[in-house]
């Protein structure tokens, strides 16, 4: 099944409204909640205040020793007055049930009124005279009714005459004021959706457009335009991410370039000695040469100098893998010393019919690095090699410990690097005065690197003469059985 996507604009709006509807659903609910328990306590306090007038002005009605025909004349009096001083209106009730006050004549109310009331007061469970506050409803209108005993008017011995008060409290005028109120908020919550629509196209607007031209520059990008462009977004976040693919575009220009010079003085590097080799393969095929051996001797030696290329080559290319985190390499604690000794061993035998000598100083205590026994050992006979073939006399390697790294450092008494290359003297293919083919201390570079180490070229001051390679590298510590072997990318 298909996905189906939704444009930003479009979750842009989702969410304005989604935050909008649920703070207004939070609101309105709280609202609600708050003006209907307003009501209710405010028709409740009404209804227990006109409870105690009753009372108050019964007390008042007997102590005047006012006299009236019957005490249900009274009674009714006093009913008249409680009702006609408030909102909240009352009834007397005799001892049956029936309405005495108001009757259907009285201009106070409709009695048949206060009866219908009365009967669905007493079927919401209200007893009379229990005090108790009910809301009922009729006639679409609704009550907070009340009943208590009728205190007596005549004597101060007798509680109660036997008849009731019933008392109610008309909160239908609260209740479509709060009615009122809903559609008021709705009509402003429907005012507030459309202008959420307006708000999200205008700020979805300036925003879209900026990543529509990030997609164009990334469409640019992927078809091999690496030109760098002045995008000018407004957003904090847009403009570091234009920024950032502004680098990104840079990077791959300059990869893109590398990698073309790169085939170009390969092919170069590599069609020489395939030239000298097909040349002379050629000439002993036509029998040219009156002693072959020469010609033996030149297509072997431009066939180890080919095969070491393509070795290095291929070096430099799995460690760029490695260096940008696609592979691995396995790599152990080396004793650094040991390291040294066997490759100095081995290039010894490039010198033993010259005048050149090579001599090693390093501290009596143990050194480890962590890395590839192999890469490490490629490095430094790349930098040997190299530093025989330019020097005069002497090769010096010397090792320094500090701190957590450790220094190795390869000096000879040649001529130096020129000026010129000095600093891109690590670069792929670029050859000093006497160099091969420009690949081995791009490989040194590329093998350090591997190891979270550094390596760097100087030229020794006068009067010595010569360059000196510095290697640094992260010691291994085995003080505290840290030694790990076969570990991948993993730091000491």
């Amino acid at each position: 099944m298909i996905n189906k996507k939704r444009s930003l604009r479009l979750e842009i709006f989702i969410a304005f409204l989604i935050v909008f509807v649920v703070s207004f659903s939070t609101f309105f609910v709280a609202f609600r909640v708050v003006v209907d328990r307003y009501i209710q306590q405010d028709s409740n306090n009404k209804v227990i205040a006109a409870r105690r007038t009753v009372r108050s002005i019964s007390r008042s009605f007997r102590d005047s020793n006012l006299y009236f025909q019957s005490t249900v004349n009274q009674e009714i009096e006093l009913s008249k007055v409680v009702t006609g001083g408030s909102d909240v209106n009352v009834a007397l009730i005799n001892a049956s049930g029936y309405v005495e006050w108001p009757v259907a004549s009285d201009a106070y109310n409709n009695g048949h009124k206060v009866a219908k009331l009365l009967e669905i007061a007493e079927d919401h469970g209200m007893i009379l005279g229990d005090n108790s506050l009910t809301k009922v409803s009729s006639e679409s209108h609704d009550y907070i009714v009340s009943s208590i005993f009728a205190p007596s008017l005549s004597s101060i011995e007798a509680a109660s005459s036997g008849n009731f008060y019933f008392i109610y409290l008309d909160i239908s005028p609260y209740v479509s004021f709060a009615k009122e109120l809903d559609g008021i908020l709705y009509t402003a919550m429907t005012a507030a959706v459309f202008l959420s629509l307006l708000s999200s196209f205008l700020l979805s607007d300036n925003l879209i457009r900026s990543i529509h031209k990030l997609m164009q520059f990334a469409s640019k990008i992927g078809s091999g335009d690496f030109n760098l462009r002045d995008l000018n977004m407004q957003t904090k976040e847009l403009d570091a991410l234009a920024n950032n693919m502004n680098k990104m575009a840079y990077k791959l220009s300059q990869a893109d370039m590398e990698q073309k010079t790169f085939f170009q003085n390969a092919s170069h590097e590599l069609r020489t000695p395939l030239m000298s080799i097909q040349g002379y393969a050629e000439g002993l095929k036509l029998q040219i040469f009156d002693d072959p051996e020469p010609a033996f001797d030149v297509i072997i030696s431009e066939s180890k100098r080919l095969t070491n290329m393509v070795e290095n080559l291929l070096s430099i290319s799995r460690l760029d893998l490695v260096n940008s985190g696609l592979k691995t390499i396995q790599k152990s604690g080396v004793h650094l010393q040991e390291l040294l000794d066997s490759v100095i061993e081995k290039v010894k035998g490039t010198i033993l019919f010259s005048d050149k000598e090579i001599s090693l100083s390093a501290p009596k205590e143990e050194i480890y690095v962590f890395g590839n026994d192999s890469d490490l050992f490629r490095a430094f006979e790349n930098l040997l090699s190299n530093a025989i073939r330019h020097a005069n006399h002497h090769i010096d390697v010397s090792v320094e410990a500090q701190g957590r790294q450790v220094k190795i450092l390869v000096s000879d008494d040649g001529p130096g690097i020129s000026e010129d290359i000095i600093d891109r003297v690590f670069d792929r293919f670029v050859q000093g005065e006497g160099g091969k083919h420009g690949i081995g201390l791009a490989l040194v570079h590329a093998i350090i690197s591997s190891h979270e180490g550094s390596v760097f070229a100087t030229n020794q001051k006068s009067p010595k003469s010569g360059a000196t390679i510095t290697v640094q590298l992260p010691q291994y510590s085995t003080d505290k059985q840290q030694r790990r072997y076969d570990r991948p990318n993993t730091n000491p």
